[in-house]
């Protein structure tokens, strides 16, 4: 998985994205640094709308959406507002976003 695709996938992605309460999506690590090789996960950053607040139904069905649409590789889905400094670190200097 390239940065290309990945951008591409997650902008099909949008209106069901959108409908689940994601405002923005993009990528980070290596996908965003576009140096991932073929063992590489999908590192996956959303954004919540400004009037929503993802519950676990909401998240797991973001989770499903995206398993599907990467077809096999493995996404990590990471949402903002991220607490964890290294994490949060990691998605400022790598994020590219789709949307």
């Amino acid at each position: 998985m390239n940065l290309a695709r990945a951008i591409e996938v997650l902008h099909t992605l949008r209106p069901r994205l959108e409908a689940r309460g994601i405002a923005h999506a993009g990528v980070f690590r290596s996908i965003g640094r576009d140096t991932a090789g073929t063992s590489s996960d999908v590192d996956v950053v959303v954004t919540p709308a400004a009037d929503r607040r993802l519950d676990l139904v909401d998240f797991g069905g973001v989770q499903t959406i995206l398993d599907e649409a990467f077809g096999g590789v493995e996404v990590d889905v990471v949402v903002e507002p991220i607490r964890r400094p290294e994490l949060r670190d990691a998605v400022q200097r790598d994020r590219v976003d789709a949307f």
